[in-house]
Protein backbone atom coordinates (compact mmCIF):
# COMPACT_ATOMS: atom_id res chain seq x y z
CA UNK A 1 0.00 0.00 0.00
CA UNK A 2 2.74 2.36 1.00
CA UNK A 3 4.94 1.49 -2.19
CA UNK A 4 1.41 2.05 -4.54
CA UNK A 5 1.40 5.67 -2.96
CA UNK A 6 5.18 6.22 -3.46
CA UNK A 7 4.52 5.40 -7.00
CA UNK A 8 1.61 7.41 -7.33
CA UNK A 9 3.18 10.53 -6.25
CA UNK A 10 5.97 9.70 -8.24
CA UNK A 11 4.51 9.85 -11.55
CA UNK A 12 2.60 12.80 -10.37
CA UNK A 13 6.29 14.99 -9.95
CA UNK A 14 7.50 13.28 -13.14
CA UNK A 15 4.38 14.66 -15.08
CA UNK A 16 5.00 17.85 -13.02
CA UNK A 17 8.34 17.83 -13.90
CA UNK A 18 7.45 17.15 -17.92
CA UNK A 19 5.39 20.43 -17.75
CA UNK A 20 8.15 22.66 -15.79
CA UNK A 21 10.98 21.05 -17.99
CA UNK A 22 12.69 24.88 -18.81
CA UNK A 23 12.04 26.25 -15.20
CA UNK A 24 13.50 22.71 -13.97
CA UNK A 25 16.66 23.25 -16.74
CA UNK A 26 17.51 26.77 -15.67
CA UNK A 27 16.72 26.07 -11.92
CA UNK A 28 19.61 23.19 -12.36
CA UNK A 29 21.98 25.67 -14.45
CA UNK A 30 21.35 28.20 -12.32
CA UNK A 31 23.00 25.72 -8.98
CA UNK A 32 25.37 24.65 -11.40
CA UNK A 33 26.91 28.27 -11.77
CA UNK A 34 26.30 28.95 -8.16
CA UNK A 35 28.42 25.90 -7.30
CA UNK A 36 31.05 26.70 -9.78
CA UNK A 37 31.06 30.08 -8.71
CA UNK A 38 32.18 29.29 -4.86
CA UNK A 39 34.51 26.78 -5.97
CA UNK A 40 36.69 28.80 -8.05
CA UNK A 41 37.37 30.56 -5.15
CA UNK A 42 39.67 28.11 -3.75
CA UNK A 43 43.22 27.59 -4.76
CA UNK A 44 44.16 23.97 -3.04
CA UNK A 45 42.59 21.04 -3.98
CA UNK A 46 41.95 19.97 -0.61
CA UNK A 47 39.60 22.59 -0.21
CA UNK A 48 38.04 22.47 -3.14
CA UNK A 49 36.79 18.78 -2.43
CA UNK A 50 36.09 19.83 1.21
CA UNK A 51 34.06 22.66 -0.26
CA UNK A 52 32.07 20.23 -3.02
CA UNK A 53 31.50 17.87 -0.27
CA UNK A 54 29.97 20.65 1.47
CA UNK A 55 28.19 22.05 -0.96
CA UNK A 56 26.19 18.59 -2.01
CA UNK A 57 24.99 18.37 1.60
CA UNK A 58 24.13 22.15 1.74
CA UNK A 59 21.66 20.94 -1.92
CA UNK A 60 20.10 18.41 0.40
CA UNK A 61 19.84 20.31 3.70
CA UNK A 62 18.10 23.33 2.39
CA UNK A 63 15.57 20.89 0.19
CA UNK A 64 14.67 18.86 3.50
CA UNK A 65 14.16 21.43 5.34
CA UNK A 66 11.66 23.35 2.88
CA UNK A 67 10.02 20.48 1.56
CA UNK A 68 7.29 19.80 4.19
CA UNK A 69 6.22 23.52 4.46
CA UNK A 70 5.88 24.19 0.59
CA UNK A 71 3.95 20.50 0.54
CA UNK A 72 1.26 21.93 2.73
CA UNK A 73 1.49 25.33 1.35
CA UNK A 74 0.54 23.51 -2.27
CA UNK A 75 -1.94 21.28 -0.35
CA UNK A 76 -3.92 24.41 0.96
CA UNK A 77 -3.37 26.30 -2.53
CA UNK A 78 -4.67 23.52 -4.10
CA UNK A 79 -7.96 23.19 -1.61
CA UNK A 80 -6.74 19.77 -1.58
CA UNK A 81 -5.49 20.00 2.51
CA UNK A 82 -9.17 19.23 3.84
CA UNK A 83 -8.95 16.02 1.90
CA UNK A 84 -5.59 15.18 3.29
CA UNK A 85 -6.87 15.67 6.90
CA UNK A 86 -10.53 13.77 6.58
CA UNK A 87 -8.24 10.48 4.54
CA UNK A 88 -7.40 7.84 6.33
CA UNK A 89 -3.71 8.63 6.17
CA UNK A 90 -2.12 10.94 8.85
CA UNK A 91 -1.28 14.48 7.44
CA UNK A 92 2.08 12.95 8.39
CA UNK A 93 2.40 10.11 6.44
CA UNK A 94 1.52 12.11 2.83
CA UNK A 95 4.09 14.49 3.56
CA UNK A 96 6.43 11.29 4.51
CA UNK A 97 5.76 9.83 1.33
CA UNK A 98 5.99 13.32 -0.74
CA UNK A 99 9.23 13.74 0.78
CA UNK A 100 10.79 10.33 -0.39
CA UNK A 101 9.83 10.64 -3.41
CA UNK A 102 11.27 14.43 -3.42
CA UNK A 103 14.82 13.15 -2.38
CA UNK A 104 14.92 10.63 -4.91
CA UNK A 105 13.47 13.31 -7.68
CA UNK A 106 16.53 15.52 -5.87
CA UNK A 107 19.17 12.72 -5.62
CA UNK A 108 18.47 11.96 -9.39
CA UNK A 109 19.00 15.73 -10.18
CA UNK A 110 21.91 16.26 -7.83
CA UNK A 111 24.28 13.36 -8.78
CA UNK A 112 24.50 14.24 -12.39
CA UNK A 113 24.79 17.89 -11.51
CA UNK A 114 27.63 17.67 -9.06
CA UNK A 115 29.46 15.22 -11.51
CA UNK A 116 29.47 17.63 -13.91
CA UNK A 117 31.01 20.20 -11.59
CA UNK A 118 33.72 17.74 -10.78
CA UNK A 119 34.24 17.07 -14.12
CA UNK A 120 34.42 20.53 -15.11
CA UNK A 121 36.58 22.51 -11.74
CA UNK A 122 38.74 18.83 -12.34
CA UNK A 123 38.35 18.01 -8.77
CA UNK A 124 40.65 15.49 -6.94
CA UNK A 125 38.56 12.77 -5.04
CA UNK A 126 40.51 11.72 -2.17
CA UNK A 127 41.89 8.29 -2.72
CA UNK A 128 42.22 7.28 1.01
Amino acid sequence: MMLAAIGREFSRQLSEYKQFKVNLLFANLGIFFLITGFLNYFDSQQDTFELFILLFTWYFSSHSITHPTYFIEDEIADRTIINVIQSRRSIFGMLFIKIIVQILLDLVKAIPLFCLVALVQQIAFPTD
